[in-house]
């Protein structure tokens, strides 16, 4: 027992996203496969100490088969029970052999998100004077007349993009999570021009003087790769030892040590007795699930007839004061990501000012007629 909490203790992380397989033999009997049968002390106290590091053991079946007598003593014991696809017991090979054959079948087939772009904007080289003075140049009250929240709403959020793209420095990325940070667009022209003298050196009958230059191209390449590896995580090395980093970067750029990126932030989901790994098919089960979570109860109950009498006071009137807007564009933490609509608080901050008048317009309006504009109220989600 001390041995097998020795290999805990150093190999086992509680909560660690990865994948801990341990196989033994263990001289414990734990009843899960029948619950006639108890027990031994040993047995509980393996089944205490690997529930404490977060454990699941996965062998249901007797694994040890005497003429008179079986135990559940072969086990299995994973941290990511999830991964598992199937697992069980195998009879032995050998007939005078009393120990069955445990398995388990994991899933190693790991899915990456495909591709897509991201607009990266360069705020720090923002003219923030030309979309100051472009957005105080619209008339806002004649372009919001006779239309509603949503309207206008859509009509603010095009104004302020389309001058945001004119005065901020911006462009389209293009994100593959199956690249190393490291990898550079220089690596990849690198890549690609081994790539061709490969195929050069195959077309040719591989002749020993474009093998050659093929290898010249590997060695640079390798290089290429081994020096731009070792500046990103001296980057991230000094980052960490920085006193000013603050927590939230701190963690991150953590996470990017043990290579995070490499898996999956939401595990396979068992639905119907069968594991969904595509990333479109998770999305689309948690929407439908959250969805279910806000539809009405069906109930046979019936509104009384005659309501209470209203209180005595309301609110008869609402002002909207613009100093207050200001402030809380102010207050606005620019380290946050934009919304559903693509506007940072980066964006609100730099407008400051100019942007309270059609924001004032806009809260009045839906104040007025009881309506929130439709796209305030959609977000980015991501299950924990």
């Amino acid at each position: 027992m001390r041995e097998f909490e020795y290999i805990l203790e150093n190999v086992c992380n509680p909560g660690s996203p990865n994948l801990l397989f341990i196989v033994g033999d263990f001289n414990a009997r734990l009843s899960n496969w029948n619950s006639e049968d108890p027990d031994t002390h040993e047995g509980i106290e393996i089944d205490s100490l690997t529930s404490s590091y977060g454990l699941t053991q996965i062998i249901s079946s007797p694994t040890h088969i005497l003429p008179n007598s079986s135990s559940c003593i072969d086990l299995i014991f994973t941290n990511q029970p999830n991964m598992v696809i199937k697992s069980g017991v195998y009879p032995s090979l050998h007939q005078n052999c009393h120990h069955q054959i445990i398995f388990g079948n994991i899933n190693f087939q790991l899915f990456f998100p495909p591709p897509y772009e991201r607009h990266i904007w360069h705020y720090s080289r923002a003219n923030v004077q030309a979309i100051q003075l472009s957005l105080n140049n619209i008339d806002w009250d004649r372009e919001f007349v006779d239309k509603n929240v949503n309207e206008q709403v859509a009509l603010f959020n095009t104004y302020l993009l389309n001058i945001s793209r004119n005065y901020i420095p911006n462009e389209v990325i293009t994100i593959n999570d199956r690249d190393r940070p490291w990898i550079t667009p220089a690596i990849k022209l690198q890549i690609s021009k081994k790539n061709r003298l490969y195929q050069k050196f195959i077309k040719n009958g591989k002749k020993i003087e474009d093998l050659n230059v093929v290898q010249e191209a590997s060695n640079a390449l390798k290089i290429l790769i081994d020096n731009s590896k070792d500046n990103y995580y001296n980057r991230l090395s000094k980052k960490l030892s920085d006193p000013q980093t603050s927590s939230k970067a701190y963690w991150s750029i953590l996470k990017s040590f043990f290579n995070d990126k490499k898996r999956p932030v939401i595990p396979p989901l068992l639905v119907n007795n069968a594991f969904i790994t595509e990333f479109k098919v998770k999305a689309n089960l948690f929407n439908t699930h959250f969805a279910k979570q806000c539809s009405f109860l069906v109930s046979t109950s019936t509104l009384p007839n005659n309501f209470p009498t209203l209180p005595l006071h309301s609110i008869s009137e609402f002002q909207i004061n613009e100093d207050e807007i200001l402030k809380l564009i102010s207050s606005l933490n620019i380290n946050k990501s934009h919304g559903y609509d693509g506007i940072s608080a980066r964006m609100l901050r730099i407008c400051d000012s100019s942007i309270v008048k059609p924001l004032k317009l806009i809260f009045n309006n839906s104040i007025i007629n009881g309506a929130v504009p439709s796209v305030w109220k959609k977000a980015n989600l991501t299950p924990i």
